[in-house]
């Protein structure tokens, strides 16, 4: 977790910041990007409960409202609702199989893919985490983020990219033709 010189926590979608830098994508104006400096590190969080058989390793998180962060325990296959403002883990959500990524796509509301279930679950978040409803997918998904209300998808088995709508109906697929393939190995 992040914070801005005014105080604002920013949110960060990967376990661990090494950087002073974040990169935002500029809506208002297609295709630019902005760099916002000055973030600093706060503080140590302390994502460990009594159920974890194993050391937390946390792959990704997403800011779900001002003050509750969740976050992807790959090791334990759970979610951990953290109050960032009382530093206290106060849910544990159990998964069926390894997280993928994970954001937020409203208030107290989140998207979590499950990779080895071929699925996307959204859950509430307000005071504990509850399974909403589970969107299947076609194949097995790495990450997916909220942008401009749409889900976008990236899977990597067979490699492509979708982008849903938040109720799962897919509006585009994109698949990497061969020279793309050539220069990445996973998308």
């Amino acid at each position: 977790m992040l914070i801005k010189p005014t105080g604002a926590v920013e949110d960060v979608n990967f376990g661990m910041s090494t950087s002073d830098a974040n990169m935002n994508i500029d809506e208002g104006a297609s295709g630019s990007v902005m760099m916002n400096k000055g973030l600093c590190y706060i503080r140590d969080m302390n994502v460990k409960s009594d159920t974890d058989k194993h050391d937390c390793f946390i792959t990704c998180m997403t800011l779900v409202s001002n003050n509750e962060l969740v976050v992807c325990d790959y090791n334990n296959y759970c979610l951990k609702l953290v109050d960032v403002e009382k530093n206290l883990l106060t849910d544990v959500y159990a998964l069926q199989c390894y997280s993928g990524g994970i954001t937020t796509i409203a208030n107290n509301q989140i998207a979590v893919v499950l990779k080895d279930k071929y699925q996307i679950q959204i859950m509430t978040t307000y005071r504990k985490m509850t399974l909403h409803r589970t969107i299947k997918t076609s194949g097995k998904c790495l990450d997916v983020q909220m942008v401009n209300n749409h889900l976008y998808v990236s899977f990597w088995k067979p490699v492509k990219f979708q982008i849903l709508q938040p109720t799962g109906v897919i509006i585009k697929t994109i698949k990497p033709d061969d020279v793309v393939l050539k220069h990445c190995t996973l998308p």
